[in-house]
């Protein structure tokens, strides 16, 4: 299983906002760790860990994610729509 999206309107102070409140919140795990712009990342939930490749341009302000590994009961959709919200509660479009 493996989807990707790519999100627009991301700053490097977005991008940095969004890594950090993912550690935070998610305590998700970058490899290699901020501020690197292309890599893994894991979080882990209550039911199982999700894991996602990125892929961050800085000239284009884009990034984009691959969903590698979720726990089967968590939509994707509900994945995507937290980034998107993450994305905006850190300053991007």
């Amino acid at each position: 299983m493996s989807s990707s999206r790519t999100f627009e309107g991301v700053s490097p102070e977005a991008w940095k906002c969004i890594q950090e409140a993912s550690a935070a919140q998610y305590h998700t795990v970058f490899t290699p760790p901020p501020p690197a712009t292309e890599g893994s990342s894991v979080s882990a939930t209550p039911v199982g860990e999700i894991r996602m490749d990125f892929a961050y341009d800085e000239s284009a302000q884009t990034i984009t994610y691959t969903l590698t590994h979720k726990p089967f009961v968590i939509p994707e959709g509900q994945l995507w729509d937290g980034i998107a919200k993450a994305i905006k509660e850190c300053g991007g479009t």
